[in-house]
C-alpha cells in the first residue's frame, strides 16, 4: 500500500506534471486492465499492449508522462466473444461499452471503463468512487480489433473499398439523411454486400450497419494473411496513390507474446513490439511530445459535466490540473 500511496503523489517525469488526479486515473485504468487481462488468460484470448501504450511500456517503463489512457489491441475473431465474456464475467460496476453489449456505442473499438456515469453525490455514485480512490469520474481502457488484410494488393484495393463505402454511409449517417440521400447509399450497401437493412426505424438501421461493418472488417479474420492493421485507420487513405506495401502492420508481430513491465504491474505485447513500434513511430526511443486526439486530461470534459449538474461554477476548471 506504500508503493501504491507514493505512486498516487504529484510527479514531474520528463519535465512533465503529472497532477494526482491523473495518477489516481492511471491506477484505475491499470486496475481496469488487470481484470481485463485476467479473464483474457482464463479464456486463452491474447491481447497486446498499443499504441502509445506500447510505446510508453518500451520507452518509460509505463505511461508516457503526457498521456492519460491505456489502449490494448486484440485479433478481430476475438474481439466479438471478448466482449460478450467481459461483460458476463466482470463485476458492478464496471462496464463493457461496445456494439455488441450497449445499444447506442457507435465506434468501432470498444471501451472498458470502472463505472457508467460520473459520480454527481448520489449514495450509489459516492459508494463506487470510495472503491476508486474517490475520483469521481469514468476511467478506463480501450480495445481495439486487429483486422486482416488480403495479400493481394488488387484485392486488397477492392476490400478497402468495399469498407469504406459501408464506413461513409456509418459515419455520415444524419448527414445523409438530413440530406435526403440516406436511402440511396443504403440501397448501394446492400447490392454491395448482399444483405437487406432494416429501415423500421432510425435506430435499427443504424445497428445493422454498425454490425454489418464489424462483418465486413472481419472478412479475413480467419484467413492466414500476412497484413493486418485496424481497418477504422485506413477508411480516409488513397487506394490510387498510396503504397500498400508500407502502410500496414505485419501479422506475425502479433503471433506471439512477451510479458512487459508497466509501472508497477506487467502486461502482455506483441513479441514482434521493436518492428512494430519502429512502424508505427520511427526512432521510438526519441521523446517527442505528441499531442492526444482529446482534451488533456481526458476528465476536464466529466468535471465541466459535473460541475453543470450541480449547478456549479466551472470558471476554474482550466487551473485544477495546471
Amino acid at each position: 500500500m506504500e508503493d501504491l500511496a507514493a505512486f498516487l503523489n504529484e510527479e514531474i517525469r520528463c519535465g512533465f506534471k503529472i497532477s494526482s488526479d491523473m495518477k489516481k486515473a492511471w491506477a484505475i485504468s491499470m486496475a481496469v486492465l488487470n481484470k481485463v487481462a485476467k479473464i483474457c488468460r482464463k479464456y486463452g484470448i491474447k491481447y497486446y499492449l498499443d499504441c502509445g501504450s506500447l510505446l510508453g511500456a518500451v520507452r518509460h517503463g509505463g505511461f508516457i508522462p503526457w498521456d492519460d489512457d491505456i489502449d490494448i489491441s486484440v485479433m478481430r475473431k476475438d474481439f466479438e466473444p471478448l466482449m460478450r465474456i467481459l461483460a458476463k464475467e466482470l463485476p458492478e460496476p464496471y462496464v463493457v461499452n461496445s456494439i455488441y453489449t450497449q445499444k447506442g456505442h457507435n465506434t468501432a473499438n470498444a471501451a472498458i471503463a470502472n463505472r457508467s456515469r460520473i459520480d454527481v453525490g448520489s449514495a450509489s455514485d459516492q459508494e463506487i468512487s470510495r472503491q476508486f480512490y474517490d475520483l469521481p469520474y469514468v476511467c478506463g481502457i480501450d480495445i481495439y480489433p486487429i483486422d486482416k488484410l488480403p495479400d493481394d494488393d488488387e484485392e486488397l484495393k477492392e476490400f478497402l473499398l468495399l469498407y469504406n463505402i459501408v464506413y461513409f454511409v456509418l459515419f455520415n449517417y444524419d448527414r445523409l439523411a438530413k440530406d435526403g440521400e440516406l436511402e440511396e447509399h443504403l440501397t448501394q450497401v446492400e447490392e454491395l454486400c448482399g444483405v437487406s437493412i432494416s429501415r423500421d426505424s432510425y435506430e435499427k438501421t443504424r445497428d445493422e450497419l454498425k454490425f454489418l461493418e464489424a462483418r465486413v472488417a472481419g472478412l479475413y479474420a480467419d484467413e492466414d494473411c500476412e497484413r493486418c492493421t485496424f481497418i477504422q485507420f485506413s477508411s480516409g487513405i488513397n487506394l490510387d496513390t498510396s503504397d500498400l506495401s508500407r502502410m500496414f502492420k505485419k501479422t506475425e508481430w502479433f503471433e506471439k507474446t512477451v510479458t512487459l513491465p508497466f509501472e508497477h504491474i506487467f502486461l502482455e505485447a506483441p513479441a514482434g513490439y521493436q518492428k512494430l513500434l519502429e512502424f508505427e513511430f520511427g526512432d521510438y526511443m526519441t521523446i517527442r511530445k505528441f499531442t492526444t486526439n482529446h482534451e488533456y486530461p481526458f476528465f476536464k470534459a466529466q468535471e465541466i459535466k459535473r460541475r453543470q449538474y450541480l449547478g456549479l461554477n466551472c470558471d476554474d476548471v482550466d487551473q485544477m490540473w495546471s
